[in-house]
């Protein structure tokens, strides 16, 4: 791995673990480098990234279902039981 690719490792795996720090403005900023550094010539780069993405992911599907479940959208079956 050279130095370049383990900087970008290290400073995006230590931001993924700041993110509940960040703002939503840096997040976004965070996700959209995230984006770039999936084709990073860094196995190690290219898999933070992706997991960066993913948690980035399932925050928003978890708040499109808050959403839908506070408007009335969608059944929580859990509570159907």
């Amino acid at each position: 791995m050279t130095t370049e690719t383990r900087v970008r490792f290290e400073v995006l795996l230590a931001l993924n673990g700041l993110d509940d720090k960040l703002t939503d403005e840096q997040k976004e900023r965070v996700e959209t480098i995230a984006r770039a550094l999936t084709r990073d010539e860094g196995a190690d780069v290219r898999m933070e990234a992706k997991i960066r993405l993913a948690n980035a992911v399932d925050q928003w599907l978890e708040q499109a279902l808050q959403t839908w479940r506070e408007h009335g959208m969608l059944l929580d079956v859990a509570r159907l039981s």
